[in-house]
């Protein structure tokens, strides 16, 4: 075998040229694929960086007369029926909104986990250095603790144990550093600080508002169906009046967490695959070229009695050789892709901070290394061992072995082209897609649009008039700035990822049958909202500074949403609230109807949308809109300047345009575009190469054709036609 290793090494040497495109044809096969693979199994195959994963769940209340059928729940239902129940060692709910903390002299918004006691044991987290918190903190007046992420804790600390017992401002407010997170913790994404979450008497009586994700981790030996049916039993016996719920389902947090990314990743990785499969190909057709040459070579080794298993197992150790060599720089390749694809995942790939190469991914480019060595090893090693020594001794190739061989190139030039049309029309439809929701009417017009969150601190805004007068300060400062053409605020900003929907009642409808309801999507807006972000108002009339806490209740109303109640009809006029049948809401009338906003994605359809005006309904969660009147990189730190001055603990790090806002939004279809087209023109190239071998071999072949037919009279041009 050694002997076998240092005669193929030296062949390999001898030819520089083969032995380079094979090798870059197979470390771009096996890189690329064992890259999706490290990315398949990071996301898909590998548990749950958590103790006891496999009997971990999330939660879902259904509510399926109401088109519901996983929902999240509210506080009060967690108290009454999740914790403490004999079918769980833990449970807890977990709210992840983003947060002031301020260490030092600016404040910046950061991922916060609001979370009970419950949530460290059910997930098995720990802190090192200091300590979590317990069920303790979640009473009113104890919970100004706070545990930091590890890499803020090395940033802003230098990795100093003397952090622990210091205090930093969340939300404006002192918190006690009692703990560093681990290194690298994440929860369904980057964690920068743990705070706990608030349960006494008012969250314990709180049980309209769904908005809490509550997991859960079942006991052993318990059946998780089981459990699902006596909860239910539990839900429908407890739930309030009018009844909303018809019952909970345990849903396992892996497939809750990667549900949604199973598709494409399993696509991209086919697509990659056929990359690999390309590339095989592509050296194999390499190969049975390359054997022309070394026809005389193997003749005079069976002349001098090799047997036929014996230069199989030379011409194999080749093949092997190579793979492996290959494979080895097919590996750093993939490192160096993983670690790309990771980073441009992270904000839309669940489990993306995850990504990376392990054991198993090794494992998986040596077993392939191995199956790519044999596949594309052994056919070329049939053929060229299967030679007639009379013929070959006089280096002619002739007869059934050369048509075998042409057939076998032939036959593996149309597999490569075959595979290649298959991404490259794959990779056409995306693009295709893509192209199609870059032109899709979101119903807004986000040229020249800043976006600048204002979420105040609910201690130092606590009551709705201070809520009121900060947001007319703003928009009213912010659109006396130069270059300001129009500001305004709202609540959840389009294609943010983000939304609010509650019940709406209509006047004149009759009531809906019971456990159903009438909803529509929320937005709380300031005036100038639709001139800020240019949304269309198709009859009727805007809100303005007179539509306040004094003047009757008003909306707006999307199209769809008119035109779905009153077809035909004139909705302005027309009278609805934001709440149940029978709750005792005032009733709002429709003063509007603007044009339809794609707020989900732009591949989802416009939802129903009602507008209310912010000072009848203010709230401290809003988002700043700014238009401006050409872009001018100079507005935004203006802006940052006038949030100052109005109140100097806001975080205004994160202001973005609108433009940016919505490419975002396609992101995750644009990567799969690239990943999709990358893979498409790789196989093509290799495909090229594979071409370009069978007609090297060819015409090889034919050499002794093509002079017969020189000396005959025949010109360069036509001797060589085919």
């Amino acid at each position: 075998m050694l002997s076998d290793l240092r005669f193929a090494w030296r062949m390999l040497l001898k030819s520089r040229t083969f032995t380079f495109g094979a090798m870059l044809a197979l470390a771009i096969g096996v890189g690329a694929t064992t890259a999706m693979f490290s990315a398949v199994n990071s996301v898909l195959l590998r548990p749950l960086p958590f103790p006891h994963a496999d009997r971990l769940f999330i939660v879902r209340e259904t509510r399926a007369q109401a088109g519901f059928e996983r929902t999240v729940v509210s506080a009060g239902e967690y108290l009454q029926w999740a914790r403490n129940n004999p079918h769980f060692e833990y449970a807890a709910v977990v709210e992840e909104p983003g947060l002031s903390i301020k260490i030092g002299d600016a404040p910046e918004r950061v991922p916060v986990l609001r979370v009970p006691g419950d949530f460290f044991p059910l997930f098995g987290v720990t802190a090192a250095p200091g300590r979590t918190f317990t069920r303790e903190a979640e009473q009113p007046g104890h919970g100004n603790v706070v545990l930091i992420a590890y890499d803020l804790w090395r940033r802003r600390f230098g990795g100093s144990a003397d952090a622990i017992g210091q205090a930093i401002a969340v939300e404006g407010r002192p918190f006690t550093i009692i703990g560093i997170l681990p290194k690298g913790f994440s929860f369904g994404g980057r964690v920068d600080a743990v705070v706990p979450m608030t349960l006494g008497p008012t969250e314990a009586a709180e049980f309209s508002s769904h908005w809490l994700d509550l997991y859960a981790r079942v006991a052993v030996g318990v059946d998780p169906a089981q459990a699902a049916a006596d909860l239910t039993r539990q839900v429908l016996a407890t739930q309030g009046t009018p009844p909303h719920a018809t019952g909970a389902v345990l849903v396992p947090l892996h497939e809750e967490v990667v549900a949604d990314s199973r598709a494409a990743m399993l696509v991209l990785f086919g697509a990659v695959a056929l990359v690999l499969l390309i590339a095989c190909a592509n050296i194999a057709n390499l190969l049975l070229a390359r054997a022309t040459s070394r026809q005389r070579e193997i003749a005079v080794r069976f002349a001098i009695g090799a047997t036929r298993s014996r230069v199989l197992r030379q011409l194999v150790t080749e093949s092997l050789l190579l793979s492996f060599v290959g494979g080895a720089l097919g590996l750093v390749l993939a490192l160096w892709l993983t670690d790309l694809f990771a980073r441009n995942a992270v904000n839309f790939l669940p489990r993306a901070l995850e990504i990376g190469m392990d054991a198993r991914a090794f494992a998986f480019a040596l077993c392939v290394s191995i199956v790519c060595g044999l596949l594309f090893g052994v056919a070329p090693a049939w053929h060229a061992s299967r030679i007639d020594l009379h013929t070959a001794l006089k280096q002619e190739v002739r007869g059934a072995t050369a048509a075998g061989r042409r057939r076998a190139l032939s036959f593996f030039a149309a597999a490569e082209i075959a595979l290649a049309l298959v991404l490259l029309v794959a990779a056409g439809l995306l693009l295709a897609t893509f192209q199609n929701l870059r032109h899709v009417d979101a119903g807004f017009d986000p040229s020249h649009v800043l976006a600048a969150p204002a979420y105040l601190p609910e201690w130092k805004y606590a009551t709705v008039e201070q809520q009121r007068a900060f947001f007319q300060r703003a928009t009213s400062e912010l659109a006396a700035l130069p270059g300001v053409t129009a500001a305004a605020a709202v609540n959840v900003l389009p294609l943010s990822g983000n939304n609010s929907s509650g019940p709406i009642t209509l006047e004149g409808f009759p009531p809906p049958p019971p456990n159903q309801r009438e909803s529509a999507d929320r937005r709380a807006i300031t005036p100038g909202y639709f001139t800020a972000l240019g949304i269309r108002l198709l009859g009727g009339r805007a809100f303005s500074d007179q539509d306040n806490e004094r003047s009757p209740g008003v909306v707006i109303v999307s199209r769809s949403l008119a035109e779905h109640y009153w077809p035909g009809a004139n909705a302005i006029g027309k009278r609805l609230k934001l709440a149940r049948y029978s709750a005792a809401s005032p009733w709002l009338t429709i003063v509007g109807v603007a044009g339809d906003v794609r707020h989900g994605t732009l591949a989802a359809a416009s939802r129903q949308v009602v507008y209310y005006p912010h000072a009848q309904m203010p709230g401290g969660s809003m988002e700043l809109v700014i238009r401006t009147a050409a872009t001018n990189p100079t507005v935004a730190m203006a802006v940052r300047n006038a949030i100052h001055g109005m109140d100097p603990d806001l975080p205004v790090d994160s202001i973005e345009p609108m433009t940016a806002i919505v490419r975002e939004s396609l992101f995750d279809r644009e990567l799969e575009f690239v990943l999709l087209a990358a893979f498409a023109v790789i196989a093509v190239v290799l495909a090229a190469a594979g071409i370009y071998g069978v007609m090297t071999y060819t015409i090889a072949q034919r050499a002794q054709e093509f002079g017969i037919r020189l000396a005959l009279g025949a010109s360069p041009g036509n001797s060589c036609g085919w």
